[in-house]
């Protein structure tokens, strides 16, 4: 994809910039704010920002952060790249892949990103999260769940953004107790003060009991059942493959052979 930079500006005025609606980070703008306002001051803005022309004023498409940090500095002028008209598919993609390149784009910016292309896209859902792939250059199982992600409650995607809860177990509860969102963030605000069988304990009997109330679940989350014991013994070289995979997937190896298991169960 070639992105057509018409001009560099040397002194675009900052009065006439707005951020972009495609700009894909929304989330955590502050996060090392002051440690880039303090790198500009010193050393001046080394990289550019990237700006499209719209209604006789100028978006920030790329460098969004180094925009902010400017005004913060109470800069009058900023270098800036001037871009052709592009897409709102491609505005998305060219942010989504600069925030990208630079750290880890904060979850809920990555979910919002998949589900505007996803809905953008034409074709079978298959053929959709393929274009997503190569656009973003990320995995189809991420692609996947951060489509999935978005039935998760906004008061809880927060909780993810906070890290208060992680993503997996957040998409679980959720998952189990669709559409009761009262009940999903109900579960997930008692989430982090339970330990991780406690947790696993809320999502099977939710799962297994969907008219259960809320009390109900913590109850029997909190009363440790029966358990059998079941070893399995495998070769180091498959351990070290199921580390990387449940890794990749972001949850405990414990979890991922659990779901295993159960998925083969409920297909046979």
């Amino acid at each position: 994809m070639q992105i057509d930079i018409k001009k560099f500006v040397p002194n675009l005025k900052l009065s006439l910039i707005d951020v972009a609606a495609d700009n894909v980070r929304k989330t955590g703008l502050e996060k090392g704010l002051d440690e880039l306002i303090d790198s500009i001051d010193r050393f001046g803005l080394l990289q550019p920002i990237t700006v499209f022309p719209k209604d006789g004023r100028y978006k920030v498409l790329v460098g969004q952060r180094r925009f902010l940090a400017c005004n913060k500095l109470q800069w009058t002028e900023i270098p800036a790249f001037i871009i052709g008209n592009l897409s709102s598919k491609t505005k998305v993609i060219v942010s989504y892949s600069e925030n990208a390149h630079r750290q880890q784009l904060p979850y809920e910016d990555s979910v919002q990103a998949c589900n505007k292309l996803f809905d953008q896209y034409t074709g079978s859902k298959k053929d959709r999260i393929e274009k997503i792939q190569r656009d973003l250059g990320i995995s189809k199982y991420q692609i996947s769940k951060f489509l999935a992600h978005v039935i998760v409650p906004p008061e809880v995607r927060r909780m993810i953004s906070e890290k208060t809860i992680s993503e997996d177990l957040a998409y679980r509860i959720t998952a189990t107790n669709f559409p009761n969102t009262s009940k999903i963030i109900e579960i997930a605000k008692k989430a982090p003060r339970m330990t991780k069988a406690e947790s696993q304990r809320t999502v099977e009997f939710g799962k297994n009991n969907p008219k259960a109330s809320v009390k109900e679940i913590l109850d029997y989350a909190r009363k440790p059942p029966t358990l059998i014991k079941f070893i399995i013994h495998l070769e180091p070289d498959t351990m070290e493959i199921m580390k990387k995979v449940s890794k990749k997937r972001r949850m405990s190896i414990e979890t991922f052979v659990k779901d295993a298991i159960e998925r083969s169960i409920e297909e046979t």
